[in-house]
This record gives structure tokens, C-alpha cells and sequence, in this order.
């Protein structure tokens, strides 16, 4: 039969391209985009890296935010100037469907990492710091935090010089979300987004980081 046919023709390819997908990941950690993580008394800025088996996300002081984003989250987000604010990236259908892993859909989860999907910048706002292994403490200078702050700030949908606001149903959860300029996909992932955030310091980073664990590599002990 026909189906039989394409199914012996598309496995192999498939699992072709996904072995290729990990070891070119994986390769590309040992040649970073920038080659040190020293810590320098020029560092006193702290931020701070969460990372599960598939998602990162990129945590600030909020005292430390720079004026212009402070001013265009503050619309959205009560008491922005206390705590923490933890920015990242993801599928729009699939952040808004997925509270929790046990929820994941196959279906949005194919279309997400398959096809060129809306995608958002999600902001939580936190009032203390995890303290356990999957928050990460890191160090910059003040021009690596604006420069970073910047990345992010340019990585949002803008109307108007504001925010595009979108209201979902995990907003009770303590997230906001807004409209990202990049797309999600296969290559561009919530992890592709940090890595290429934290790039912009003197950090660490490989030059591709679709996986969580590529993200904060070169950080752990």
C-alpha cells in the first residue's frame, strides 16, 4: 500500500534530521559565542537563570529595570518595581493551553515545533527566589544588564511605541503575556530565545541553544 510506502521513506529521513537536530546542539556547546564567565568586582548585578527539562527563563530584579521597559510593563503589571521579573519565550497556543506538563497536547506541541506558530513573551512577576538547583545566580556588569534588558525589550511586538497586550487564560497564574516579534519554531525555540538574550552579555553562551540544558551548560558546577 501507498501509506506503507511513504512511512518506510519518511522514518529513516526523520530520524536522520532529529539525530542531526541534537549533535549539532551539542557540538555547538564547545564553541561558544563568548568564551569566558569570569566574575569580576565590575560585576555586581544579579540576575538569575530558571531552567526545567525543557524551559528557561531569564529572572531580574525589578529595581534593576531600565526606564523604558519598566514603563511599558507597568500598564500590566501591579507593584513592577518590587520583586522579580522573569521574562521568556514560547509558543502562543501552547503557552496558553499548558498550564502544567500533564496538559500538553501532542497536537499543539507538533504545530509549535513544525510550522512558523504566533508566538509570546511571557512576564512573571515573583516576590522571592527559588532556592533549590533550578534557579541559577549570575553576575554582570551594569552595561551587560542594559544590554541584555535591551535584547529583551527589542524582542517584543511593539503598537504604538506600546506593548501588544494578549489576554489569556492562565493570566490568574501571575503571567502576562505579550505579542514577540520572532516566530516559534523547530530552530527558534523559548531556549533558542535565552541563549540569544544572555549573547548579548559577556556570558558564556553557545551560538544555538534550542534545549534547556544548552542554556545553563557552561554555568553549573
Amino acid at each position: 500500500m501507498k501509506w506503507r510506502l511513504y512511512i518506510r521513506r519518511f522514518v529513516p529521513g526523520a530520524f536522520l534530521l532529529i539525530c542531526f537536530y541534537f549533535l549539532l546542539s551539542v557540538l555547538l556547546l564547545f564553541f561558544p559565542a563568548n568564551h569566558t564567565n569570569i566574575q569580576t568586582l565590575q560585576k555586581q548585578n544579579r540576575i538569575y537563570l530558571f531552567h526545567d527539562l525543557a524551559h528557561t527563563e531569564i529572572i531580574i530584579p525589578a529595581n534593576t529595570l531600565l526606564p523604558d521597559l519598566q514603563t511599558k510593563l507597568t500598564p500590566y503589571i501591579p507593584n513592577i518595581t518590587k520583586g522579580y521579573l522573569a521574562f521568556s519565550y514560547g509558543d502562543q497556543n501552547f503557552m496558553f493551553h499548558t498550564p502544567r506538563w500533564k496538559d500538553i497536547s501532542l497536537f499543539i506541541t507538533l504545530k509549535a515545533l513544525f510550522l512558523n506558530t504566533p508566538a509570546v513573551i511571557r512576564v512573571g512577576h515573583y516576590t522571592a527566589i527559588r532556592k533549590d538547583t533550578s534557579v541559577v545566580p549570575l553576575k554582570l556588569s551594569k552595561k551587560e544588564l542594559n544590554a541584555l534588558q535591551n535584547a529583551i525589550l527589542n524582542s517584543f511586538t511593539t503598537y504604538q511605541n506600546h506593548f501588544i497586550y494578549l489576554h489569556s487564560p492562565l493570566s490568574s497564574y501571575g503571567f502576562y503575556y505579550f505579542r514577540a516579534k520572532q516566530p516559534y519554531n523547530l530552530f527558534y525555540t523559548c531556549n533558542t530565545w535565552s541563549g540569544e538574550m544572555l549573547r548579548h552579555t559577556h556570558l558564556k553562551v553557545s551560538y544555538w541553544t534550542p534545549l534547556a540544558r544548552e542554556v545553563v551548560f557552561h554555568f553549573l558546577k
